[in-house]
């Protein structure tokens, strides 16, 4: 009898959830062979039958993403299949929980059983850097909002339509009001101005180590060209090196934590 090897496994285990998805959503392996060629990926009706069946040796990389945009599913889905086997052989010989297999695989964790990560992940720093874009665009908008209640109470400073014996009340309680306000704007103004520079740092420490930082979003098209906010050289000693600064970085908080 044969003994498939670690591949066909893996083929096996693929072949199985492409038959689960696709029958969840009611689809023939025609018309999912139809949608892959709509794609621009041509596979036929008797592959997708021979994957589901065990017949095939191994599923390519580009079979494995094409099949899962069709059964809209992330292809990590088809390769280990969440909710639906409790451990996978991530790895020869290697069998561990399908969450932590795919944990793994998305660089997201070093799991116990398989081997760790020699450095901070790729997709960890872009995980870290679309949080920090999130935040700083929040703290602009909640800067902007604090702005226009600043104009707000500064236009009430001269209060219209009371009387002799209540303007003094309603120009003090104006007065506090902007006063609030005006407070507020401050604290909220350096936190964006906060956010932003430790965004741009972020930015040039994933430069320095040879990566590409995802673009930006239009409203934060400065934030490249800020000053980062930070001396060059920290504590006295020699400037530290661009992956230096990125584990220094990513070791903070996120900011507004």
């Amino acid at each position: 009898m044969h003994n498939p090897d670690w591949s066909e496994r893996q083929a096996r285990v693929i072949g199985a959830e492409i038959r689960r998805q696709r029958t969840r959503l009611g689809l023939s392996a025609q018309q999912v062979a139809d949608r892959c060629s709509e794609l621009g990926l041509q596979i036929s009706r008797s592959l997708i039958a021979n994957t589901e069946n065990e017949r095939r040796p191994g599923v390519t990389v580009a079979e494995l993403v094409v099949l899962a945009a069709v059964l809209g599913v992330p292809p990590l889905q088809l390769l280990y299949p969440l909710g639906h086997v409790e451990t996978v052989e991530a790895m020869p010989g290697r069998v561990v929980p399908t969450w932590d297999a795919a944990r793994w695989f998305a660089g997201d964790a070093s799991p116990d059983g398989l081997p760790p990560w020699a450095q901070v992940s790729t997709q960890e720093i872009f995980r870290r850097h679309a949080a920090e874009i999130n935040y700083t665009i929040a703290a602009r908008g909640e800067a902007e909002r604090v702005a226009e209640r600043v104009a707000s109470a500064r236009a009430r400073m001269v209060p219209g339509g009371v009387s002799d014996g209540e303007y003094h009340a309603a120009r003090m309680a104006a007065s506090r009001a902007l006063e609030s306000a005006t407070s507020e704007r401050f604290i909220a103004e350096k936190t964006a101005r906060r956010a932003a520079q430790y965004l741009k740092r972020l930015r040039d420490a994933i430069r320095a180590t040879g990566l590409t930082p995802p673009p930006l979003p239009p409203s934060l098209a400065d934030v490249d060209s800020l000053d980062p906010g930070m001396p060059e050289n920290v504590g006295g000693g020699p400037a530290p090196s661009g992956s230096d600064w990125l584990r220094v970085l990513l070791s903070e908080p996120e900011e507004g934590e």
